[in-house]
C-alpha cells in the first residue's frame, strides 16, 4: 500500500513536470524568434546609417568638386569690377541732378548728391590671408558704411551670394563668396524715403 501511494506521488510530480516544462519549446520559439526580429531591426538600422553616410559623402564630394572647379573658373577681379563697381541710390542721384540742372538744390541736398555720387562705393581691404594647398582664402572687411535702397540690396546680394532675385543673378567668374558678417540698419532720409545701411565682412577663396 505504502509502495503504492508512493509510486502515485511521484507520477502526480511528473504530471506536473511535465506541465510546467511543456510551454518551455515554445517559449524557448517565441523567445528566438524575438531575438531574430531583434537582429535584423538592429541590422536594418544599420544599413539605413550606412546609406545615410554614403549619401551624405557623396553630397559632399559633388559639392566640393563643384568649389574646385570654381574656384579654377573664378575672375581674381571680380569684387573689383562687379561689387566695386556698384552705383547704388541712382534714383536718389538723377533726381537730386534735375534739381541741380533746375537751380533748386539747397546746400543740404547738394552735399547729399556729391556723397551719393562720390563717396556712396564700396570699398573692401584684405584683413587676413590664409593659404591652404588648393585655395587661397582671404577675409575682407567693408572699409565703411554704404547707403542702398531695396534695389540696390537685392543686386549686391546677387553678386556675392550667387542667388538669383530677379532681374538680378551672379556675373561669369564669382569666386566662392561668403559672408560672415551682416549688418543692416533701415534709415529714414525723409517721411517718403528709407534706405538701407550696410556694414559687411566675407570670405573670399580663390585658386593659388
Amino acid at each position: 500500500m505504502y509502495s503504492f501511494l508512493h509510486r502515485l506521488i511521484i507520477t502526480k510530480y511528473h504530471w506536473i513536470l511535465l506541465l510546467l516544462l511543456a510551454p518551455l519549446p515554445s517559449c524557448l520559439i517565441i523567445l528566438h524568434g524575438y531575438y531574430r526580429l531583434y537582429q535584423l531591426e538592429e541590422l536594418t538600422n544599420t544599413t539605413r546609417i550606412i546609406h545615410k553616410k554614403i549619401l551624405y559623402n557623396a553630397l559632399v564630394q559633388k559639392k566640393e568638386e563643384k568649389i574646385l572647379s570654381q574656384l579654377k573658373t573664378s575672375d581674381p577681379q571680380y569684387l573689383d569690377k562687379y561689387v566695386e563697381s556698384l552705383c547704388f541710390l541712382q534714383p536718389e542721384q538723377k533726381k537730386l541732378q534735375t534739381l541741380l540742372l533746375e537751380n533748386r538744390l539747397d546746400p543740404i541736398s547738394f552735399q547729399r548728391l556729391h556723397w551719393i555720387s562720390q563717396e556712396n562705393r564700396l570699398v573692401f581691404f584684405e584683413e587676413k590671408i590664409r593659404k591652404h594647398s588648393l585655395f587661397c582664402e582671404v577675409e575682407e572687411r567693408q572699409q565703411k558704411t554704404i547707403q542702398a535702397n531695396e534695389e540696390d540690396l537685392k543686386q549686391l546680394l546677387c553678386f556675392i551670394e550667387q542667388v538669383h532675385i530677379w532681374p538680378y543673378g551672379a556675373k561669369p567668374g564669382v569666386p566662392f563668396l561668403f559672408i560672415t558678417d551682416f549688418n543692416l540698419v533701415k534709415k529714414p532720409i525723409t517721411p517718403q524715403q528709407k534706405v538701407f545701411c550696410i556694414d559687411m565682412k566675407l570670405i573670399k577663396r580663390e585658386a593659388l
